[in-house]
């Protein structure tokens, strides 16, 4: 089968089978393994799941937003995908929990089928997380993000993408906390 799930750490469409490990956790690769990364619903993970195959299309989603992290795994040997979905209750003021809803049509989609699906139901979940906040739409702005975790000089690291927001007229520049990992404070401090 093939799960649509645009993270940052994951292609958009993975085809997934009984000898492939897959995790959205970084399980998968021990060496890049990050413990305790349960991904935010509606953040770095869609609000929904989306799986098709020869066997049909599921399809799973959550009722409002609230406060979930998830992860989604499957091993060699194993013939199933598990979405483990955590409520996070300590950080709201209104405990109970967000049902989901899972649907499963027989109808197989080719590639660019499930992708244009995916896209609808992301804009539809768009639209509904706006609605619950009372958000308006607005127009689209533009981010460029720099990212760098070696050779990390405060000074003269970010100069080029400046320049280079500067020449596009870009709205938002994202860093990465400098110093939220060892190998960019240990280069500072030196």
């Amino acid at each position: 089968m093939t799960i649509c799930l645009r993270s940052w750490l994951t292609k958009p469409s993975t085809r997934l089978g009984k000898d492939v490990a897959y995790s959205t956790a970084g399980l998968e690769h021990l060496v890049g393994c990050m413990p305790g990364n349960m991904w935010a619903r509606w953040s770095l993970l869609p609000a929904f799941d989306m799986q098709h195959g020869r066997a049909g299309t599921l399809l799973a989603w959550f009722d409002h937003v609230s406060l979930i992290r998830s992860v989604f795994e499957t091993q060699p040997g194993e013939d199933w995908l598990r979405v483990i979905d955590s409520h996070w209750f300590e950080n709201t003021k209104l405990v109970r929990t967000n049902p989901k809803t899972v649907v499963w049509a027989p109808d197989q989609l080719d590639e660019v089928d499930a992708i244009n699906l995916w896209t609808h139901l992301h804009d539809r979940e768009r639209e509904r997380s706006q609605a619950q906040f009372g958000i308006r739409e607005e127009p689209p702005q533009v981010v460029i993000s720099h990212n760098q975790w070696v050779n990390f000089r405060y000074a003269t690291t970010y100069e080029k993408t400046l320049e280079l927001c500067a020449e596009l007229g870009v709205d938002y520049m994202f860093v990465d906390p400098p110093w939220e990992h060892m190998e960019a404070f240990r280069s500072t401090l030196e």
